[in-house]
């Protein structure tokens, strides 16, 4: 978890190799508050990863899938600033 309470993972495709950073925020007091987010990073960036520098990350790519209840259950690729607030 970082300062904010979102979830950081790190997930490995079994068939390809590719390194997957996932983070996850919500606000539990709030209805449809749910977020994931989910992009391709590198070896070196996932060998130096730490929860605090996740979301820098992933604003920092070109690209990254989003998802969950804040969206409606949408999902879709998006790219820059990810925001936190409910």
């Amino acid at each position: 978890m970082d300062e904010n309470f979102g979830e950081a993972s790190l997930h490995v495709c079994p068939d390809c190799g590719q390194y997957w950073l996932r983070y996850f925020y919500e606000v539990e007091a709030f209805t449809a508050s749910g977020r994931w987010y989910l992009g391709a990073i590198t070896a070196e960036q996932a060998s130096a990863l730490t929860a605090d520098q996740a979301r820098s990350i992933l604003e920092g790519l070109d690209w990254y899938y989003y998802g969950g209840s804040y969206f409606s259950g949408r999902s879709g690729k998006a790219a820059g600033v990810i925001l936190l607030s409910p």
